[in-house]
């Protein structure tokens, strides 16, 4: 080579497919565990300020069985085996199934059951969903549960609540959501789902989800955690 002649530098493959979806992958790990830092830091801000506590325990919190966030990262297996069990595994065989959904809050445990409510619901004859929040009351949600199932044709008009869903659901394979589910109340859980093990068909599922342990062991005919 010359004095006078200049190297070309070497040229670098650059793919940008590849690249991309690396990016695509990392992001989509770092997510979920965004969602639990989130949290703890939320919550460690809730726990050091009583006025921010207590304005939160005054807001009661609403969701809906409609599918906000479209996407579940990461837990496509985990839904894809909860709606087998449900449609064709051994929750159609069972008369009750309660399936509780715990993990800590802002995880994605609303999200979850969403996606499952949608994709399973054609499967029922009667589908309900109760955001529960901190009024685990019986009463209160048995009223609201009538409010959202078809009339019967023979019910009496002089039936309680719980007798009306015990009515209305006889004959009928149904789903029952209870959403964010915070109180640990054994008696009131009881009266709530007495009416539900009237059911005479097989397959009726009930899905909780909660942050707490111990409402997961309450409830539970069978354990998921998220």
């Amino acid at each position: 080579m010359s004095e006078n002649e200049v190297k070309e530098p070497r040229k670098l493959k650059f793919d940008r497919v590849g690249i991309s979806q690396r990016m695509k992958d990392i992001i989509d790990k770092l997510k979920p565990v965004c969602a639990k830092v989130s949290t703890v830091l939320n919550t460690e801000i809730l726990a050091s300020n009583p006025t921010t506590q207590h304005n939160a325990m005054d807001r009661p919190r609403t969701t809906t069985p409609y599918i906000i966030e479209p996407t579940l990262y990461g837990r496509d297996t985990q839904k894809k085996s909860v709606v087998e069990h449900i449609i064709h595994g051994e929750y159609s065989e069972n008369k009750l199934t309660v399936l509780p959904i715990v993990g800590p809050g802002g995880i994605g445990k609303t999200t979850f059951t969403q996606h499952v409510y949608q994709e399973v619901k054609s499967h029922f004859d009667v589908v309900v969903w109760l955001c529960v929040s901190q009024n685990l009351n019986a009463a209160s949600l048995a009223q609201e549960a009538v409010k959202k199932k078809p009339r019967s044709k023979d019910e009496k008009e002089s039936s309680s609540d719980q007798e009306l869903i015990e009515q209305r659901l006889k004959a009928k394979q149904f789903l029952l959501v209870l959403d964010d589910v915070w109180t640990h109340h054994e008696d009131e859980w009881k009266k709530l789902l007495a009416p539900f093990r009237k059911g005479e068909e097989k397959g009726n599922v009930v899905i909780v989800t909660t942050r707490s342990p111990e409402v997961a062991n309450m409830v539970k005919t069978i354990d998921y955690p998220i």
